[in-house]
């Protein structure tokens, strides 16, 4: 479930990243090359912190903290900054309401068609 999760997720972020580099720039190889560096860049760093956080002694505890913090932080930014520019770009809420709830039935679909 997880996994399915986070390769869903990695698509509109390297769209998020590398459209505004690539209008900006008028360069693909820099937006494609800014997209590899935030997306993944990050992800071997928490894979580093994880496997080192882990690595001596596997404690249950560690783990529910990092799954605790890693959340309070997407959390954070997708109802402080995402949600918000979204319905700044979208004024008249055509699409942000509705892509909001869909994201959301697709989750809860996926979650219960796994377990």
């Amino acid at each position: 479930m997880f996994t399915i999760a986070l390769s869903l997720h990695k698509l509109p972020e390297g769209i998020m990243i590398s459209v505004p580099v690539y209008y900006g720039y008028k360069s693909k190889w820099k937006a494609i090359v800014a997209c590899l560096i935030c997306t993944l860049v990050p992800q071997l760093i928490g894979a580093l912190l994880g496997w080192a956080s882990t690595k001596l002694v596997y404690d249950s505890f560690i783990t529910g903290v990092m799954f605790l913090v890693a959340t309070t932080i997407l959390s954070e930014t997708t109802f402080q900054e995402v949600i918000p520019m979204a319905q700044n770009y979208d004024p008249k809420d055509k699409y942000t309401t509705n892509w909001i709830l869909i994201g959301i039935v697709l989750f809860l679909f996926l979650k219960n068609s796994v377990e």
